[in-house]
């Protein structure tokens, strides 16, 4: 496994594991930590509120006819 590793690190340039992570793990996991949070976001706060205002609209929509 440590040779599969260091070939990949090898193609990519790099030397070792922490100067891959110092110049690109640190952007790897701050992205992965905004996708979270922004799925968290939508999940927890904008999907209920979207789905209230689907609800309101099709009660309104069938008190029409």
């Amino acid at each position: 496994m440590e040779n599969f590793i260091n070939s990949v690190l090898n193609f990519l340039g790099y030397d070792s594991v922490g100067k891959w992570f110092l110049s690109e793990g640190i952007w790897a996991i701050l992205l992965i930590f905004s996708v979270f949070t922004a799925w968290f976001i939508f999940h927890r706060f904008t999907r209920p509120k979207i789905s209230s205002l689907a609800n309101k609209l099709k009660n309104r929509d069938e008190t029409r006819d």
